[in-house]
């Protein structure tokens, strides 16, 4: 991924693109003018091939294009019979079965890179949608939380109120009653807290 990350990197620059469609073209020139004397006749492209094809996967569809289009001049050229830029039938044939190949190829490359590019892109959206509902869902966590605290605050101020009211009351079964009903709010009010407690969620509840 890292490496195929930097092709795609590269690719958005042309003179990274059209520089490597360049030297590809050049190095498959002098590698098949040193080879020339060792091979047999019939293998005009045969080093054009390699650089039509890493061209087009490094630095894309058009130095993919371009380095096709020099290696078929070059090849015509200097390597297909008759000298210069002769042409018989048999040399026709060779330079339409080229061409009809390296388009094939470039075509090939062209749409793998395509397919490669939207699989990163959506991994990319999928990476980014994850954090997304990670951070939502902890978001929602800290409300439910502070949610939840002010609940219990709540009742330990109702508590708290109906235990101040006791103060006012002449008669004691009146007092007695808001006693108990504060003390059953304050219960509750610590019930609430110790269930949405993470730390005390499986704890003992005897005690209250």
């Amino acid at each position: 991924m890292p490496l195929l990350l930097a092709i795609e990197t590269g690719r958005r620059s042309p003179l990274f693109a059209y520089g490597f469609a360049l030297v590809a073209f050049m190095l498959a020139l002098v590698v098949r003018w040193m080879t020339d004397h060792a091979l047999p006749p019939g293998f005009p492209f045969l080093t054009f091939f390699p650089a039509v094809i890493l061209t087009t996967f490094f630095a894309g569809l058009w130095p993919g294009i371009l380095a096709a289009g020099l290696s078929t001049l070059a090849a015509w050229y200097f390597f297909v019979p008759p000298d210069g830029f002769g042409l018989d039938r048999p040399s026709a044939l060779a330079l339409g079965f080229f061409i009809l190949i390296v388009a094939i190829d470039i075509a090939i490359i062209h749409v793998m890179n395509i397919a490669l590019s939207r699989v990163r892109q959506e991994r990319a959206r999928a990476k980014k949608a994850e954090q997304e509902a990670s951070e939502l869902a902890a978001h929602r966590a800290v409300l439910f939380a502070e949610l939840q605290h002010r609940v219990s605050n709540n009742i330990q101020i109702v508590s708290a109120l109906l235990a101040l009211q006791k103060a006012d009351v002449k008669d004691e079964t009146a007092r007695r009653a808001l006693t108990e009903a504060s003390n059953r709010l304050a219960t509750i009010g610590k019930i609430q807290r110790r269930l949405h407690d993470p730390e005390n969620a499986q704890g003992n509840f005897a005690g209250f």
